[in-house]
């Protein structure tokens, strides 16, 4: 269920012997955060799949943020997921694998501790998957919703229209929409095999000759005919939901969680059916009727209601049958049953011939031992035996290699962090890692092994 988790909880007082760990940092200045702070990426143990860490600090303490892709970190795609039944074990596979990037980058146990003690989920991106006959009915699902959501849009100036933003775009063949809603959630739309093969395209073009995006026949077949549906909640929403806490994730409260973005930002209100739809309307006051049989025959209410009484007649038709009276009719047809058959309750579940392949109740237990396997020997030195994991087995020494960095000779003190042995056979000694950089004035990069620097951050000196 979850795609991507994104952490963020403080290190406590700055400490010069952080900046061995992540050796470029983002510094704020007057107050000011910065938009595009330095990122270090972390290849996953498991996968390669990249994690983002953002360390930046801010009024003398440190923070770090960690951006999780889970399903791609952990099972190496996210083709597609399993529901909310068992996301206490996704959450317990991100947990460790935070663990694990914090101690690869040879952060104190006491710092990691402190940060997984403290660290609040800030944005979750939550998927599941609408089944229809096929490609072609796939398409014609997500040009429903779209019109439905453009609708939409073209009122967001009323309080209680949702939808703040509708982005729908077409890249390398593949059709896609993203909503910006009002409350800061958004929802992403697209059909996930187009996006494969898009993918796919692309790589082949850049790299001819050489296999492009992951080949998983079985879950394409599965996955041909499905819409994709992504609800990314923010900090506020899951503030309010008690979910920025990672301890309080469970089958109950992620499913609450959608169900509450589903209902305050796209089924609003109740849907009445065609043939009921006129006893409702005539229990209304004689205005009402008036205006909704105007409304009917192709006449804009605008036309010959004041807006005090459009907005009045416009909340009582919309809360009692669901039609908006400041939409055509015709932009009307397209909102019925499209929120109803988008919904997560119509979900459809990986089969069970390919739950050994994707972030499920089959493999999140195996990924939890060998993660396990893999932070004991980062940090006593045990070797793990064979893997547990069904796709293959993990050279853990191999791993160790290269997340062991090149910055130890660089250093003052050698880590103490990887056992000797370990060290000795793991080969190579090159780092996984990678620093994108953000220019600005506030962007120190620091050099270790060199000469310390004065850094002045609003009137305090910290020594780097």
């Amino acid at each position: 269920m979850i795609d991507t988790l994104t952490l963020q909880g403080p290190l406590g007082p700055y400490q010069p012997s952080q900046l061995k760990h992540l050796t470029r940092m983002t510094i704020e200045q007057y107050f000011t955060a910065k938009s595009n702070t330095i990122k270090t990426y972390v290849d996953s143990p498991l996968t390669g799949a990249q994690i983002e860490v953002s360390y930046h600090c801010a009024m003398g303490s440190a923070y770090l943020k960690v951006k999780l892709p889970l399903a791609s970190a952990a099972v190496g795609h996210n083709y597609i997921h399993a529901g909310a039944e068992h996301v206490d074990l996704e959450i317990d596979a991100a947990n460790l694998l935070c663990r694990f990037v914090l101690t690869a980058l040879e952060f104190s146990t006491a710092e990691i501790s402190r940060w997984l003690g403290c660290a609040q989920v800030i944005e979750a991106e939550l998927t599941w998957h609408t089944a229809t006959t096929g490609r072609s009915a796939a398409r014609k699902l997500l040009k429903k919703c779209e019109a439905a959501f453009e609708a939409m849009e073209q009122n967001s100036s009323r309080h209680d229209v949702p939808v703040c933003d509708v982005d729908c775009r077409k890249k390398n063949g593949a059709q896609g929409m993203l909503v910006t809603f009002k409350s800061g959630d958004s929802f992403r739309q697209y059909i996930k095999v187009e996006q494969i093969e898009a993918r796919d395209r692309a790589h082949r073009k850049r790299n001819p000759g050489i296999k492009g995006y992951l080949d998983l026949p079985a879950i394409k077949a599965q996955i041909e005919g499905h819409v994709r549906n992504e609800a990314i909640l923010c900090a506020k929403t899951l503030e309010k939901l008690g979910l920025d806490d990672p301890r309080r994730w469970n089958q109950q409260t992620a499913e609450h969680a959608i169900q509450t973005f589903w209902a305050s930002n796209v089924a609003q209100t109740v849907w009445i059916a065609e043939d009921e739809l006129a006893a409702v309307i005539a229990k209304k006051s004689p205005e009402v009727q008036e205006t909704y049989a105007r409304w009917k025959s192709g006449e804009s209410p605008r036309s010959f209601l004041t807006a005090s009484q459009l907005t009045r007649h416009r909340q009582t038709i919309l809360t009692s049958t669901g039609r908006d009276i400041d939409l055509s009719p015709q932009q009307q047809n397209t909102q019925g049953r499209w929120a109803k058959q988008i919904d997560y309750a119509r979900r459809e579940e990986p089969r069970n011939d390919i739950r050994d392949f994707v972030l499920s109740e089959h493999t999140t237990p195996s990924i939890i031992a060998e993660l396990r396997a893999g932070i004991d020997l980062f940090t006593d030195g045990t070797v793990p035996e064979q893997a547990h994991v069904p796709w293959g087995p993990i050279d853990w020494l191999k791993v160790a290699g290269r997340y062991r960095s090149g910055r130890a000779s660089n250093t003052a003190v050698e880590s103490p962090s990887f056992a000797s042995r370990a060290l000795s056979e793991a080969g190579s000694t090159k780092p996984r890692v990678s620093v994108r950089k953000a220019r600005g004035i506030d962007t120190v990069p620091v050099r270790v092994g060199q000469k310390p620097m004065r850094l002045e951050v609003n009137g305090q000196v910290m020594q780097a």
